[in-house]
């Protein structure tokens, strides 16, 4: 993953302010719905030499948390990236994509910040986003951390675009929380770039195949 960074302070603005690392993994809240939003590597150009070379398939993948059946209003950013921990800030500032939030476990890589979902969809579902209700697990934003991070290390060290990205997190945290699919449930939110490809062109196979496992027929 590449791109640029902008001011920290710019940064910050994505994430709502009030709630702590602290407070976020001490909430005994469980995770009602999840939200996969993919997204181009750099937002803001869609034409930036960056896309020209790699294409629209090198997109980022992250995860939207919400605590309400319904109301999506507002949630939790969790991705992974080649994060680096500030330790002065106890910030971290991706120099790939554009973001900041709390690291976990103070080793960047994985971080999480709270945000509300127009701000989430605009930043990191320039895509596609794949919205689920978590149905059959019953997990704290701390539990599924924990759990994601029990069998494997996703801190900065360990980041690899090859073979351990951003794709590969999203794919695990499906694996935990299997959560029902449904191709209704994907929304494809640039058609000008995605008009006539089937999932399998759009959603980072990793992901979909992961999701696969998972399918139920519905009607949406």
């Amino acid at each position: 993953m590449f791109g640029s960074v902008t001011s920290v302070s710019s940064l910050l603005n994505i994430f709502k302010s009030g709630t702590s690392a602290d407070d976020l993994l001490k909430s005994t809240k469980i995770i009602k719905r999840m939200i996969i939003g993919i997204s181009y590597l750099d937002n803001k150009n869609p034409n930036s030499l960056l896309r020209t070379i790699f294409g629209d398939e090198v997109s980022h993948s992250s995860i939207f948390f919400s605590m309400e059946e319904k109301n999506t209003k507002n949630g939790i950013l969790v991705q992974y990236g080649k994060y680096e921990y500030i330790k002065n800030k106890k910030e971290v500032l991706g120099k790939d994509v554009n973001a900041i939030g709390y690291p976990y476990k103070e080793k960047g890589g994985l971080i999480f910040g709270e945000i509300d979902f127009n701000s989430y969809k605009k930043e990191f579902c320039t895509i596609a986003n794949i919205k689920f209700k978590i149905t059959r697990q019953q997990f704290t934003l701390s539990k599924f951390l924990e759990e994601i991070t029990k069998n494997k290390t996703w801190d900065y060290n360990s980041y690899s675009v090859k073979n351990q990205n951003c794709k590969d997190f999203v794919a695990e945290a499906i694996k935990i929380l299997k959560p029902n699919y449904n191709e209704n449930l994907i929304e494809i939110l640039d058609n000008s770039k995605v008009e006539g490809k089937d999932d399998e062109a759009i959603i980072p196979y990793v992901i979909l195949n992961e999701l696969k496992r998972f399918y139920v027929k519905m009607d949406i």
